[in-house]
């Protein structure tokens, strides 16, 4: 009998032991489906960001009469692609009834330019630079017409109508939803002052000052578009061309967008790259990616006379500036992750033949030597001396440059 008590003791002390090992065996696993869970239900965006899209006399006579990039973008396009992608169109798409013009300080593009644009992706533009008003008041009608055939793209920075203005400019990927503002400090020509509210300056005209009633007129805007998007981008038309360094104009609008709430900047007109920093707000701790020059994405000269030798070799580097933002399961805040700058080299041949875009890690000495700006300045494009000047802009804590 006392055998049979130990026995049977023993058999219930197993099971017992059994059913814990079982239990917790289930809530491990139930933890960690959980925490699966979470990690699946992590809403990301994956976003790409480049410069000017400056179509120059160049490159149209090596499109030719059809316009078709050919293979311009096949060594890039896997570091373009994205949910959303941004440009600026420097080149109005005024279409070719208007004439198309690559040469001096006028520019108008096709609407074959802008299809091939839309095919890779693009479907965050901003309108607004020196350039918007090229072909007056029709050139930015039909510019608008163009742009507004597309459900899949948003623009900014150049309207129909007052009323066109105050719309809200949102796109959503992924359950995140990215506000669009673009600005520009000024246009080559002057818009009339009944319609300048169809361009978004950043300055007055005529002077060129960050003015209270710009100020007032850029709050209303930010803080209208702030309250409906997780994420608000401006798009920023300034600086001074051919220079790596940032003016005060830029670095004083850069902190009043921070104060904000802006959350990315991205900048154009310099020709050449700018640094990329974090500014942030003393008072509230809200902090904006501020990139104030990504360079020419597509551009065609190889004299480059405005430049000094150094600048000139650098407008034919660009770059495509990544980015995740993240929405943690159970979250409201958008952060942002694994900033990378893809530096690339806008390349073409003697008498603008055979252009192709490269990523500089790519690139070779080989190439280098054919490219046509060597014939106007020594031979000093280099991959070596890519490296280096790349490597001096670019020193920025927590971004990824992509060399090798």
């Amino acid at each position: 009998m006392e055998k049979k008590e130990r026995l049977f003791g023993i058999i219930l002390l197993s099971c017992l032991l059994l059913g814990v090992i079982t239990i917790s065996y289930y809530l491990l696993n139930s933890r960690n489906l959980e925490t699966t869970a979470k990690v699946e239900n992590d809403q990301v965006v994956r976003f790409s960001a480049v410069g000017d899209i400056l179509m120059e006399q160049g490159m149209y006579d090596w499109l030719g009469e059809d316009y078709q990039f050919h293979d311009l973008f096949d060594s890039i396009q896997p570091y373009l692609e994205a949910d959303i992608m941004f440009m600026n169109q420097e080149s109005i798409i005024g279409g070719k009834e208007l004439g198309v013009v690559g040469t001096g300080y006028t520019f108008n593009a096709p609407e074959e330019i802008g299809e091939q644009l839309h095919d890779l992706g693009f479907n965050m533009i901003s309108l607004a630079n020196n350039h918007s008003y090229d072909m007056g008041l029709v050139g930015m009608d039909n510019s608008l017409s163009f742009w507004g055939q597309y459900d899949d793209i948003i623009t900014s920075g150049m309207y129909d109508s007052q009323e066109d203005r105050e719309r809200l400019r949102i796109i959503e990927k992924n359950g995140i939803s990215f506000g669009l503002l673009a600005y520009t400090s000024f246009t080559n020509v002057i818009l009339e002052e009944e319609n300048e509210h169809r361009i978004s300056y950043f300055t007055k005209q005529k002077g060129r000052h960050l003015t209270e009633e710009r100020k007032a007129t850029i709050k209303k805007e930010v803080k209208a578009l702030r309250k409906k998007c997780d994420v608000l981008i401006v798009s920023c038309h300034w600086g001074d061309e051919f220079t790596y360094d940032t003016n005060s104009q830029q670095t004083d609008f850069a902190d009043y967008l921070n104060e904000l709430g802006v959350d990315v900047i991205i900048g154009q007109h310099p020709h050449v790259m700018q640094p990329i920093e974090w500014v942030e707000n003393e008072t509230t701790g809200h902090r904006t990616l501020v990139a104030y020059s990504l360079g020419n994405f597509l551009s065609a000269d190889a004299i480059v006379n405005r430049a000094s030798a150094n600048t000139g070799n650098a407008y034919n580097l660009s770059s495509i500036l990544t980015m995740n933002f993240v929405k943690k399961a159970g979250r409201d805040q958008v952060i942002i992750e694994d900033i990378t700058y893809i530096p690339i080299v806008n390349h073409y041949e003697e008498n603008y033949r055979n252009f192709h875009l490269y990523l500089v890690k790519d690139y070779n000495e080989d190439l280098a030597v054919k490219h046509y700006r060597n014939q106007y300045t020594a031979n000093s494009f280099t991959k070596e001396w890519m490296i280096e000047e790349i490597s001096s802009v670019m020193e920025v804590e927590g971004i990824n440059v992509l060399l090798d």
